[in-house]
């Protein structure tokens, strides 16, 4: 402060408490004004662990109106710069499209009695009356918005995009225990819509480029954040179809008039070309010569119709022939006079314009094209799409976008810190809209639990009377005397005696599809991002002193890094008529895991049963991080000494050796523990699972989880220092540059784990690890620390980076308050990195804060420098292939970013599938595929693609049967009806039985639509007798363009 006249001594630095008065000495100002520093100082500190300026404490509503951005805000309390302050009425205009934040502005001023002369001493009769005293400094808040141009320093509020609220909490907004609670929110409950939040779609926008929504009021719990949604928001999206281009797709043509002729696959972007047959005469010159060749003005000539001149007709192949586009008159036959004139009729390919596009139909219009020859169509047409509205934890809405197929598109994936609130399809035709799905999670009030728990029991009673009503249906019939009913909910009600192949999926019986997963031959053993290099993302570089590693003497060995090949070992034994299926892959190893599930719900099994315990196979094993010559001493595996093998460690610490599995394990994930002569050990997670197939699979379940990072922390305490950290904005980071001021023993490690904060410590569970070896550390410059992958951490979270050793001298440089720096030839005067605190301890449990303290260290980050990247892996040879499915672990850190995975066969025809999708093919393919991975992101966010993509191609089975459980029938019916609703495409068929010594055919009695593509088909046989129990089958035929679907299976005799 430039005050004449005013001193303040005060400084964090010192850490003074406070203030001695002392008798007989003399009072100063400074010691005044240092005592109401010391005390805000410590109340502002209090403060700032439960609010953050800007919080809104009382009052502070907002009103906006969304047509002309007009805001009213009203008086209220809010926390800015260590107190609770007051501000007035605002109101404003801001702009309706784009974004931008309300808040208040603070103005510091400094007034004395120059501007105040109600300042000076009012204490009359005294010698110091009306005399100067103490200035004051004075803080006003005022609202205003992030664009408007205003003094002061802003202090954002509320968010605003295109006029409308974002989200808006209700006072006080108590930060610290806000963060508290979203954690444990996050952890128990993941993301959630409370209430509301129901999106619509309108239409389109006034230039037919977006597509509109609105999302009503509501409030979300989005990863631990709680959005409030006070009024309805409007959305909008791109309308961006993906096109499919099909060359010379054949049509028949009826005529040489006008015709309307319709594409396969609609609706159309663009026409590219239409090639057709057309007939022409023309008038042709002979040449000067006998044998000449008359060239046609036309090329692609199919043929010569006629050729006649003055009543003659000249015959093909004896006359004349077709030669490249020209007329042959070299064989012996008659031949015009040279000179003179003939007339031609012949016909060629052309192309020609298509009129009257109907692109939501794929309808156009042609003429002259000959009868009955083929029109060939080169066109672009839309494919369909489902996106995604997602919300984040900021309150924004953004879409996922989908990939677009022509066979069955399904819903992208949301990243893990994002809410999906609806899918929508898109269809591209005019006149649609967007089909909505409101398929948001949901939470279900504990009334609603009630009405459920409620709606059970009443359902169980009618279950019960259902049953009594049947039993005594059958016992005492009327005018029924048997009942047979297979609602297909799985495959209990069939003759498990008899061989059948038809299967059950979601209630429908449908032709059984075989495939085996393939592994992905190239780039499938690495992590894949998009290309990048290391930028710094959070930099401390002063350095005042040094601190130990190790600065409490435990010296507990750091883990060693453990690889084990393989580190999971799946197994299926098959019975009677089984194929192959996956049910679940677990690649690495570690405490942090990423799954995703995906089914090709088309193949099924009639039994499926996981093997009790792991069998018994070898595995190696590499160890990183013991010491030169140390002996491995023992192996244990989920608690079962196995011993050792003579292993030692090479020079450069590594252990490499094999161990069996022990007999009679229970299957699951098992820690194995290997432990050296000289104390060094560590540790690695293996899986095993078998599983028994008895018959036919019921679907290609795959479910892909992605363990990777450290393995679990002994239990054993080490001896670390922690720096906390926050980034920004989520980032990729890649490494960490650290500055050694002390060098230990080479054969002594570095480890540094990046954890997540735990209410201001360091947590447990390591995010990532790394390993800087001994023999490279030095103490000049930084040693850099490179992560196995770049690894996305979240933007505002609080981070640790826990760095530990075994050695007792390993020491990192640090910054510290009001300490000098000899390399940059300055004091620290300030917290060297204000965010950020340093932390030791002795057990990685219980931990000393340093708060004027700050380690050493840059952070780096990734920053893409291309926003696609294609990713070869290989190709894939498929023979009599219908279904397709991809499977990959991956990592989608935001809306930005996507994987698309595309086979491309030899004929240049491209199938694009997202991770986990299944696509069904019209006709069966046999070929080698070239497989890519096209991974899109941003500057700062990419996609992850972890080892282990799996391709799953498939065959439908042309022919299946269902065989129902026999039945008994009364005395008294002749006549037995199956009843079944079916969709049989064309190629699709289904033909019931019923067992009368032998299965018999029946007769199609009627058939009735009864929504959703499905037919209600009666088949019956007539004057049966002495039937005393029967069976149904069912024979389904089918083919890749036409599947049967069969449901709601009843017989009944009367």
């Amino acid at each position: 402060m430039s005050l004449q006249g005013y001193y303040n001594r005060f400084s964090v630095a010192d850490q003074y408490d406070e203030l001695l008065f002392r008798a007989s000495k003399g009072l100063q100002s400074a010691e005044l004004n240092e005592s109401q520093s010391i005390l805000s100082d410590r109340i502002t500190k209090i403060a700032n662990a439960l609010f953050q300026d800007g919080a809104i404490i009382s009052g502070g509503s907002v009103q906006i109106d969304p047509q002309t951005g007009y805001v009213v805000l009203q008086p209220g309390s809010l926390y800015v710069l260590g107190a609770v302050r007051t501000v007035g009425e605002g109101t404003f205009t801001v702009p309706t499209t784009g974004g931008c934040q309300l808040g208040v502005r603070l103005t510091t001023s400094t007034v004395t009695e120059l501007e105040d002369a109600s300042l000076r001493d009012p204490a009359q009769g005294t010698r110091n009356f009306q005399e100067p005293g103490a200035g004051r400094t004075k803080r006003t808040l005022e609202w205003g918005w992030s664009g408007d141009g205003g003094t002061g320093d802003f202090y954002g509020v509320y968010d605003v995009l295109n006029g409308a609220l974002v989200t808006i909490e209700p006072p006080p907004v108590l930060d610290a225990a806000k963060k508290l609670v979203a954690q444990y929110d996050r952890d128990a409950n993941g993301s959630y819509i409370v209430s509301g939040l129901r999106v619509t779609s309108l239409n389109k926008d006034a230039t037919n480029s977006n597509y509109v929504f609105t999302a009503s009021e509501g409030i979300a719990n989005v990863w631990g954040s709680k959005i409030n949604k006070p009024t309805a928001t409007g959305l909008s999206f791109p309308i961006d179809p993906d096109l499919q281009t099909i060359d010379n797709e054949p049509k028949v043509s009826a005529g040489p008039t006008s015709q309307t002729l319709n594409v396969n696959r609609f609706p159309l972007s663009t026409i590219n070309d239409v090639v057709i047959t057309k007939e022409k005469t023309v008038t042709l010159t002979h040449g000067s010569f006998n044998g000449a060749l008359d060239q046609l003005p036309d090329t692609s000539v199919l043929s010569i119709e006629s050729v006649s001149q003055s009543g003659t007709t000249f015959s093909a192949g004896t006359d004349y022939n077709l030669t490249a586009d020209q007329v042959d008159w070299s064989p012996s036959g008659a031949e015009p006079a040279p000179g003179s004139t003939y007339d031609v009729t012949y016909r060629f390919l052309t192309s020609t314009t298509a009129t009257n596009i109907d692109p939501d139909t794929g309808a156009f219009d042609i003429v002259d094209a000959v009868a009955s020859t083929l029109v060939l169509v080169d066109y672009s047409w839309k494919m369909p799409r489902i996106d995604v509205i997602a919300l984040d934890s900021d309150g924004f809405f953004h879409r996922v976008k989908g990939v677009s197929t022509a066979f069955n598109p399904v819903c992208p994936a949301v990243p893990y810190n994002e809410l999906l609130i609806a899918e929508y399809y898109q269809n591209w035709n005019s006149v649609d809209k967007p089909r909505v799905d409101n398929s948001g999670t949901k939470v279900v009030s504990v009334r609603e639990q009630r009405q459920m728990k409620k709606a059970i029991a009443e359902l169980y009673g009618l279950v019960a009377t259902e049953r009594l009503e049947r039993d005594i249906s059958s016992r005492e019939p009327t005018a029924k005397f048997g009942v047979f009913a297979d609602p297909l909910l799985d495959g209990d009600l069939r003759d498990a005696g008899v061989a059948q192949d038809a299967v059950i999926v979601n209630q429908n019986l449908q032709l059984a599809i075989n495939g085996a997963p393939v592994r992905a031959a190239q780039n499938n053993d690495t992590h894949q991002l998009l290309p990048f290099q290391d930028v710094e993302l959070v930099t401390q570089e002063l350095a005042t002193g040094f601190m130990a590693v190790n600065p409490y003497g435990n010296f507990d060995a750091v883990p060693a890094d453990v690889t084990l090949d393989p580190a999971v070992d799946l197994w299926i034994i098959t019975e009677e008529n089984t194929t192959f299926s996956t049910r679940s892959f677990t690649i690495g190893s570690g405490d942090q895991s990423s799954s995703s599930t995906a089914t090709v719900v088309e193949l099924a099994s009639e039994v499926e049963t996981s093997i009790a315990n792991l069998r018994q196979t070898t595995v190696d094993f590499t160890i990183e991080g013991f010491d030169d010559g140390e002996a491995l001493s023992s192996i244990t595996f989920d608690g079962i000494n196995l011993g050792n093998n003579g292993e030692v460690a090479n020079a450069q610490g590594e252990v490499t050796g094999q161990f069996t599995v022990p007999a009679d394990i229970p299957s699951g994930s098992k820690e194995v523990s290997f432990l050296g002569n000289q104390g060094n050990f560590g540790s690695a997670t293996y899986t095993g699972q078998g599983t028994l197939v008895e018959r036919e699979w019921n679907s290609i379940t795959t479910t892909t989880t992605w363990r990777w990072w450290s393995p679990p922390p002994p239990p054993r305490g080490w001896d670390p220092l922690a720096q906390s950290f926050v980034l920004p904005e989520g980032r990729h980071i890649t490494a960490v540059d650290l500055q050694f001021a002390v060098k230990g023993l080479d054969s002594n490690d570095v480890t540094i784990d990046i954890v997540e904060g735990d209410n201001g410590f360091p947590g447990r569970l390591p995010i990532t690890r790394t390993r800087i070896k001994g023999a490279d550390i030095t103490t000049s410059g930084y040693v850099r620390a490179n992560f196995d992958f770049p690894i996305y951490l979240e933007g505002g979270q609080e981070y640790f980076m826990v760095i530990m050793t075994d050695d007792p001298d390993h020491a990192l440089r640090i910054a510290e308050l009001g300490k000098f720096d000899s390399a940059s030839q300055e004091f620290v005067t300030q917290q060297p990195y204000t965010v950020g605190v340093l932390l030791s301890s002795s057990n990685a449990s219980s931990w000393t804060v340093h708060n004027d303290k700050d380690l050493t260290f840059k952070l780096l980050g990734a920053e893409f420098t291309s926003t696609t990247a294609t990713v070869n892996l290989g190709s894939i040879t498929v023979s009599n292939m219908t279904d397709l499915l991809v499977t990959a672990p991956v990592d989608i850190p935001a809306t930005s970013s996507r994987i698309t995975f595309k086979y491309t066969r030899s004929t240049g025809e491209e199938f694009l599938l997202a991770p986990d999708q299944s696509i069904k093919l019209d006709a069966a393919v046999s070929d080698t595929m070239q497989v890519q991975a096209i991974l899109t992101g941003s500057s700062t966010e990419s996609p992850t693609l972890h080892p282990g993509v799996l391709s799953i191609p498939a065959t439908l089975d042309t022919a299946g049967t269902y065989v129902g459980r026999q039945f008994d029938l009364t005395n008294g019916g002749s006549t037995i009806r199956v009843i079944f609703e079916a969709q049989l495409p064309g190629g699709a068929g289904v033909v019931p039985q019923y067992d009368n010594g032998g299965f018999q055919s029946m007769q199609l009695a009627s058939s009735t639509p009864v929504g959703e593509g499905f037919v209600e088909f009666v088949f019956e046989d007539t004057g049966i007798v002495a039937l005393t129990a029967t069976r149904v089958k069912l024979n389904l035929t089918g083919t890749a363009a036409g599947r049967p679907i069969v449901r709601n299976i009843r017989a009944v005799m009367v």
